[in-house]
C-alpha cells in the first residue's frame, strides 16, 4: 500500500500535555496516496497504556528460570472513525483533523528501569496518536502509522496545603534505670504539595529526655517507587534524593534542639499518581541516629510534588485546527498489538 503519514499537533508552550479536565489532544494527520489504493476505513486514534515487567531474581527449589510477571494498564484507548465503507483513495495528500479530550485522570509518561539482587524492574507509561487504514480480505492486514505523545498529569492535592504538624515518641529502654527515657520529635511542614524545583520548609523539635547522647539529627528526601504485580507481591524501591541530605551536631542528655531546614528539590522529581501498576511517592525523613544498641528513630513525612496543581493549572485548548500547520513530523509506521496481529507483513 502506497501510503505515507505526517502529523501536525497543536501542542502547547512547553511542548507536553497537560491531563486535567477539558484539555483536548488536535492536530492533523496528512497522508499521501503514491498509487490508488482500496480501503474499507479509516481511523485515528489516542491510545495511551502502561506496562511493567517484574523478575524475581531470587529462586524458589522447584524453578529452572526466573519467575517473571508482567501487568499492564490502559489510560485512554479513543477511536474516531473519519472513513467508513468501501473506498479508493486515489493519489494525493489528504488532510485529517482530529481532536480528543484527556481524561484528567491518566498518570504523566514516563520510564522507569532498575536491576537489583533480588529483582529486575521495567515499567514504562507511553501515549500514541495512531492512524489505521483497514483493507479488504481475510488475509490482508491493516497498515498503521503512530507519533507519541508527551503527557504531563495534573497534581491532585491529597495533602495538606496548609500548616501541618507530625508527631513523633520513641522510648529507650535503659538497664539499670527505673527512670522513664523519652524522645519526643515534633515537626511542622507549612505546605505538603510543592510544584517542582520548590524548596521544602520542615521546622522541628528534638528533646531529649534520655541518658542517651543524640549522635545527630538527620534530614533528608526519599523517592519511593511502588509496583503491583497482579500476584499481590508488591516491590518497593527506595533511593535517596540527591542534594537533599543535611545532618546537625549532637544532643545531649534532656538536651533539646530546634531547627529550620530549607531543602531544595531537583526540578526533574514528580510525584506519580493515578496508576495501579506504579506509583512515584516522596517522603522526608527526620532521622534520630542514636548509639548503639538503640535503633534509629524515622518520621516519615509524606509530600506531593508536580508543576501542575489541579486547582490552579491553567488549561491549554488546542482548538484552532482550521489554523495552516507550522511544521509537520513523521509518523512510523507501525505493526499494530499482538492480539490484532499474528505475524509481520506489508
Amino acid at each position: 500500500m502506497g501510503i505515507h503519514c505526517e502529523i501536525y499537533l497543536h501542542k502547547p508552550p512547553n511542548g507536553a500535555f497537560v491531563g486535567v479536565r477539558g484539555n483536548v489532544v488536535s492536530g492533523v494527520i496528512r497522508y499521501v496516496v503514491n498509487v490508488p489504493t482500496t480501503i474499507t476505513e479509516i481511523t485515528a486514534s489516542i491510545k495511551g497504556e502502561g506496562i511493567m515487567k517484574v523478575e524475581y531474581l531470587l529462586r524458589r527449589d522447584d524453578q529452572k528460570q526466573p519467575e517473571t510477571e508482567i501487568r499492564t494498564e490502559t489510560y485512554i484507548d479513543v477511536n474516531t472513525i473519519s472513513q467508513s465503507g468501501l473506498t479508493v483513495l486515489q493519489v494525493g495528500a489528504y488532510d485529517l483533523p482530529f481532536r480528543v479530550i484527556i481524561p484528567h485522570d491518566i498518570p504523566p509518561t514516563s520510564k522507569y528501569v532498575k536491576y537489583g539482587n533480588i529483582h529486575n524492574v521495567t515499567c514504562k507509561i507511553s501515549y500514541h496518536v495512531r492512524i489505521r487504514f483497514s483493507r479488504p480480505g481475510l488475509m490482508t492486514f491493516a497498515k498503521q502509522f503512530t507519533k507519541e505523545i508527551i503527557i504531563i498529569a495534573a497534581l491532585v492535592p491529597r495533602l495538606p496545603t496548609s500548616p501541618a504538624i507530625y508527631n513523633g515518641h520513641k522510648k529507650l529502654t535503659q538497664l539499670f534505670s527505673s527512670k522513664q527515657s523519652h524522645i519526643n520529635i515534633k515537626a511542622n511542614v507549612p505546605n505538603s504539595v510543592l510544584r517542582c524545583g520548590d524548596k521544602i520548609e520542615l521546622n522541628y523539635e528534638v528533646i531529649n529526655d534520655t541518658n542517651v547522647v543524640i549522635k545527630s539529627v538527620e534530614v533528608k528526601v526519599v523517592e519511593v517507587y511502588t509496583f503491583n504485580p497482579l500476584s499481590g507481591r508488591e516491590v518497593v524501591i527506595t533511593e535517596n534524593v540527591p542534594g537533599t541530605e543535611t545532618k546537625t551536631v549532637a544532643i545531649q542528655k534532656g538536651g533539646t534542639q530546634e531547627m529550620s531546614v530549607e531543602i531544595t528539590m531537583p526540578a526533574d522529581r514528580e510525584s506519580l499518581d493515578h496508576s495501579k501498576i506504579v506509583s512515584r511517592e516522596y517522603f522526608v525523613l527526620l532521622i534520630v541516629n542514636l548509639p548503639m544498641p538503640h535503633r534509629n528513630y524515622v518520621q516519615k513525612i509524606p509530600i506531593q510534588i508536580g508543576n501542575n496543581i489541579h486547582d490552579s493549572v491553567v488549561q491549554f485548548d488546542n482548538h484552532l485546527i482550521s489554523q495552516p500547520p507550522s511544521y509537520w513530523d513523521a509518523m512510523h509506521e507501525d505493526w499494530g498489538d499482538t492480539k490484532d496481529y499474528q505475524h509481520k507483513t506489508k
